[in-house]
Formats: structure tokens, C-alpha cells, sequence
């Protein structure tokens, strides 16, 4: 258990928790649990932790200031579940995002970072994920965020490989997981992935909040 400084990326210095058992974790804001629970299949929220609070929030990932743009198709926000975002009828409860563009909350800045200035959080001291609903009882988890678990001492990476790599001749680093391009040239950015112990918290509280069954990890 420490308090670590880490560099909060306005050149200054932010305190960070590197044991999530320090301080407990606890909903943000309830409205993001009504907005879990109203949403369709293939939603996307994105997440974020702040470790010194132990406050977790979960915002969707259509939430902003116009309705109809939030309409939209947005490739960065849905998956294979779902044709694209939709407004529950119930409306978003989560308050919307600042951001420069009207065209979602991964516009200008991140994903991540609008969460944080919306909630007035220490993006130095917090940590990034996101959740895709997929039922009621199953979400995707992913773990990496690049703009906050970037300057955590403790954070693991993802390392790129180019199609056709032997999976065998891939390094075995504590800490790193490697991934291989497919046919088409994709893969994942090599992004900066959660704490082990910030992960495993994380995905227990929302284990738990969202009574959910099963929780299938997305590196």
C-alpha cells in the first residue's frame, strides 16, 4: 500500500493510491447505474476510478448536449452488438460532457478525460476503463486507457505484433500482453492497461453494482 506521485500532465504532481483496498470503492454518481440499466445491448460506457477516493463513475458514450447527434452512428462507440447507440427513453440520467465537438463524449478530449472534467476529478490520481453492455447480467470489460494509466508506475502494456508473427517467438514479459495484427492489419493500440490490483477491484465492484454474472475481459 503507498501513495505514489505521478505527473498529472498539467506539470504538476498528482497523488496516486496504488492499493484499491486503502480506500474501498464506491459509486460516483447514481445516475450512471440508471443509465447501465436503460441502455440497449452494445452500449459503451467508459469508466473511470479515481484512486484516491475509491469513486468509480461509468459514463455512456453518447452522452452530450444535442439529442440528435446522439443519434448518430459512431463507429468508436458501438460494437457488433448493437447497430449503433440509442437514447434510452428514459433519457441519459448521467449529466452531459464537456467537450469541443457535439459528437459524442470520445470526441475532444478522450473519452477518459472527459469523464474526469466532468466530474471534477484528479485525472493524476485516476484510472481508465471501459464496459460494453452486452445483457443485463454480461458486460466486455477492457482495461487500457492510454491518457490515464499511462503514468502509473504499476500499469501494464500491450505490445503490437505484425500478422504472421509465430505466436512462439512472442517475448513472455510480466506484465505485457502481446497481441498479434490479424489478416486486415488490426490490432489494438498498444495502450496502457489497468494495475492488477486496480483491475480486479474494478471489475468486482461492478461485479456487484451491476449484479452482473459474468464479466468477459477485453485486452
Amino acid at each position: 500500500m503507498a501513495i505514489i506521485q505521478v505527473p498529472n500532465g498539467n506539470g504538476g504532481q498528482s497523488n496516486y493510491q496504488d492499493d484499491p483496498n486503502a480506500v474501498g470503492l464506491q459509486m460516483g454518481d447514481v445516475n450512471n447505474l440508471h443509465d447501465f440499466t436503460a441502455a440497449e445491448p452494445g452500449q459503451w460506457f467508459y469508466g473511470v476510478a479515481e484512486t484516491t477516493s475509491g469513486k468509480v463513475y461509468w459514463v455512456p458514450g453518447d452522452v452530450h448536449d444535442d439529442p440528435n447527434n446522439a443519434q448518430q452512428l459512431n463507429a468508436r462507440m458501438i460494437n457488433t452488438y448493437a447497430s449503433k447507440p440509442a437514447v434510452p427513453a428514459t433519457g441519459w440520467k448521467s449529466p452531459n460532457t464537456p467537450h469541443e465537438k457535439a459528437n459524442g463524449i470520445d470526441s475532444n478530449p478522450t473519452g477518459h478525460q472527459s469523464v474526469v472534467r466532468l466530474y471534477a476529478l484528479d485525472g493524476g490520481a485516476s484510472v481508465g476503463f471501459r464496459i460494453i453492455k452486452i445483457n443485463a447480467v454480461l458486460v466486455s470489460f477492457s482495461d487500457r486507457s492510454n491518457s490515464l494509466n499511462g503514468n502509473k508506475p504499476d500499469a501494464r502494456g500491450v505490445a503490437v505484433h505484425p500478422y504472421g508473427t509465430p505466436p512462439n517467438s512472442l517475448p513472455q514479459i510480466p506484465g505485457v500482453t502481446h497481441v498479434i495484427k490479424n489478416a486486415a492489419g488490426y490490432g489494438p493500440s498498444p495502450t496502457s492497461r489497468l494495475p492488477d490490483k486496480w483491475s480486479t477491484a474494478i471489475q468486482a465492484y461492478l461485479t456487484g453494482s451491476l449484479g452482473l454474472q459474468k464479466i468477459a475481459v477485453d485486452f
